[in-house]
């Protein structure tokens, strides 16, 4: 792959990682789950992304976009398995939305980027259910995957926080685009158009609708796509 791949991780996977394969994630884009930043302080890592300390919430909390007064949910997923987690970041991180108590203390921040590098990292702390997200939450989220991939990517209509990431070859030519549905709830409208791009599913994790006019992806789904250059009629 190309020098603008990055990746995606997950807790799941970044607790079967060593301290070296998880630096050596650092050196291209990445954006990852609370878990996966957690392991990360767990191993002394944390300031290679800009955090001091973070934890999870063993209680509900509210999440709120920075610089703004409007709860986006109103209580954590902890009793079904599912907590959200806080962190305390450097002054210089960028925070996307900070979790607050019920009574409106400031926990820490849940979804925050790290721009002090070439590579950028994000991290998103609290995952929400798409019926409550306010639009500007879900424009933050698909527009975030397209940024740190650093290439050309396609238009996807939505009404779910469907955050895509682009995989190019050694020639910058993109190859695989990888969608994940960052919420709790199943997304069932996603349309994707791309010009002069063919995409064909490579993942039975999604399913295309009855019409064959969008496809759906489960909740926490991800669904991966292998790209080929439309051929000239």
């Amino acid at each position: 792959m190309g020098a603008h791949c990055g990746n995606l991780l997950s807790q799941r996977a970044a607790e079967g990682m060593s301290q070296e394969e998880l630096l050596a994630l650092l050196e291209a884009p990445l954006i990852m789950d609370a878990g996966a930043a957690l392991r990360y302080c767990e191993l002394g890592l944390g300031d290679h992304i800009g955090i001091h300390s973070g934890q999870w919430q063993p209680v509900g909390t509210v999440e709120m976009l920075a610089g703004e007064n409007n709860t986006l949910r109103a209580t954590s997923k902890y009793f079904v398995g599912c907590p959200s987690a806080s962190f305390q970041v450097d002054p210089d991180i960028q925070v996307l939305s900070r979790l607050h108590d019920f009574s409106g203390q400031e926990i820490g921040a849940a979804s925050f980027v790290d721009r002090r590098n070439q590579h950028r990292v994000a991290v998103l702390g609290h995952l929400p259910e798409a019926r409550l997200l306010r639009p500007a939450r879900k424009r933050q989220w698909s527009a975030l995957g397209a940024e740190l991939s650093a290439v050309s990517s396609p238009q996807i209509e939505t009404e779910y926080p469907i955050v895509q990431w682009v995989r190019v070859d050694a020639a910058g030519a993109p190859r695989i685009l990888i969608l994940w549905n960052a919420c709790f709830d199943e997304a069932r409208d996603i349309k994707i158009r791309w010009e002069n791009i063919d995409l064909q599913f490579s993942t039975a994790n999604a399913r295309w609708s009855d019409s064959q006019d969008h496809f759906i992806l489960p909740a926490w789904g991800v669904a991966v796509f292998t790209l080929s250059a439309t051929q000239a009629n």
